[in-house]
Formats: structure tokens, C-alpha cells, sequence
């Protein structure tokens, strides 16, 4: 791709990887939707700039009721 920086961003509807050249221009490289209880982490290029991994953490956790217990 050249040279340039990646950045993420989360909204309260969706994840976006994005590629911003050093030219000013930008690319979408991914675009997901959101849901509660995940957050997108540390997108990382490959030595050879062809791959980029990133993790989305997903959170989940439950809540019970007992009753006469």
C-alpha cells in the first residue's frame, strides 16, 4: 500500500479499519457492525505490508435471581 498509517474507529453502530496515506488519501479496509460487549484492538501490518490483524474482544457476562433460597 505504500506509506501511510492504519486507524480504527468504533462508533455505537460500527468498527472501521481505515488506511490513510501519507498523500491524504483514505481507504475503507474493513467496516463491521457493532454490538454491546465487543471492542475492536491494535490493527497490525505484516513485515511485508500484504496482511493486518487485529482482535475483537467480546465481552459477555450474566446476571441470576434466586428467589427463597
Amino acid at each position: 500500500m505504500g506509506k501511510g498509517i492504519y486507524l480504527q474507529e468504533q462508533t455505537d453502530s460500527d468498527y472501521t479499519i481505515l488506511y490513510a496515506g501519507l498523500d491524504g488519501h483514505s481507504q475503507v479496509l474493513w467496516k463491521r457492525g457493532s454490538s454491546p460487549g465487543h471492542s475492536l484492538d491494535y490493527p497490525i501490518p505484516s513485515p511485508d505490508g500484504r496482511y493486518l490483524a487485529f482482535t475483537i474482544v467480546t465481552y459477555e457476562s450474566n446476571a441470576w435471581l434466586v428467589e427463597n433460597f
